[in-house]
C-alpha cells in the first residue's frame, strides 16, 4: 500500500559508475584467474611430460 510522505522533499537521483579495474589494459579479474590457474596447469604439464618420458616397465617374469 502506498502512502503519502510526511514531507514533500525532492528525491535525489543516484548515479552509479562501474569501472573495470585494469592493469596495463588487461582486466584485473582475468589476471587473477590466470595467476590462480597457472600453477595447476604447470603441475599437470610437468606430470604428463615426466610420465611420457618414463621407460616402459619390464614384463613380469614367467613363473618357474
Amino acid at each position: 500500500m502506498l502512502r503519502r510522505a510526511a514531507s514533500d522533499t525532492p528525491f535525489q537521483k543516484v548515479v552509479y559508475e562501474d569501472r573495470l579495474r585494469e592493469v596495463a589494459g588487461v582486466p584485473a579479474w582475468l589476471l587473477t584467474v590466470a595467476a590462480a590457474l597457472l600453477p595447476a596447469v604447470t603441475a599437470a604439464s610437468l606430470t604428463a611430460v615426466r610420465h611420457s618420458r618414463r621407460p616402459p616397465s619390464a614384463p613380469p617374469s614367467p613363473p618357474r
